[in-house]
């Protein structure tokens, strides 16, 4: 899917959340990992009569893995759209898809090609890129809970110990404003974005939230800065 400058109205992000999720529920209850939403990953058709799109699906399964076949130690999905589990190298599951989905949800809305947890000057290739996706991890959705501490070794407690420390400020997603996102979509997204995967609800938990019935109201096109919310 591409997307510009102008982000996604409401109305049209519950279509893209609902699609994605009928099928991650699918997978999900089979015991199968997507490993891979992100953007780039959605197809979409065009609609007509005022509709945006006619059809959407979740391409690029080649990368699925079912969850008995899990190797932590494998590098899956683009580093910005990644489970903080899965850069941990901890063992991961069904709950990373649904990490990866709130963050696409995030660049749908605001568009202008903006991805939170995308580094500012600092390029994919450099060896601090992931740290700095850490913490902006911490930075928008964090401090990372003390349940967090029962999947660490020693030596990922201490990656982690680091990353809160050097933390300047905290511009939390939850208190964006409403000129950035409308109340009900940022609200929706937060519950996606637990950093602890086991407090994260599944699709079909999420396919009931009371955010896909609600009348979806306009909000401004403002968009925040590309470092900050």
């Amino acid at each position: 899917m591409e997307f510009g400058k102008k982000g996604f109205k409401s109305s049209d992000a519950k279509l893209v959340a609902k699609a994605v999720l009928k099928t991650l529920a699918v997978f999900h209850a089979e015991g199968i990992v997507h490993t891979d939403v992100k953007p780039d990953n959605i197809l979409v058709n065009c609609g007509s009569n005022g509709q945006r799109f006619s059809d959407i699906k979740l391409a690029d399964c080649a990368a699925s893995r079912h969850i008995d076949t899990v190797d932590e130690s494998q590098v899956i999905g683009a580093t910005i759209f990644r489970s903080p589990e899965a850069m941990f190298n901890l063992v991961w599951g069904t709950a990373t898809d649904i990490w990866s989905l709130g963050a696409t949800l995030i660049s749908l809305i605001y568009g202008d090609h903006w991805h939170i947890f995308k580094p500012v000057g600092v390029s994919a290739e450099d060896s601090t890129y992931s740290i700095e996706v850490f913490r902006r991890h911490n930075q928008f959705f964090g401090p990372f809970p003390l349940s967090y501490e029962s999947l660490l070794d020693d030596d990922r407690l201490g990656m982690l110990t680091d990353i809160i420390s050097i933390a300047d400020k905290y511009t939390l997603f939850r208190r964006a404003s409403s000129t950035e996102i409308s109340n009900s979509d940022r609200d929706f997204i937060c519950t996606m974005m637990h950093l602890d995967p086991r407090d994260r609800p599944s699709a079909e938990e999420l396919l009931q939230d009371q955010w896909f019935r609600e009348h979806s109201l306009p909000y401004s096109e403002s968009h925040p800065e590309k470092d900050t919310l």
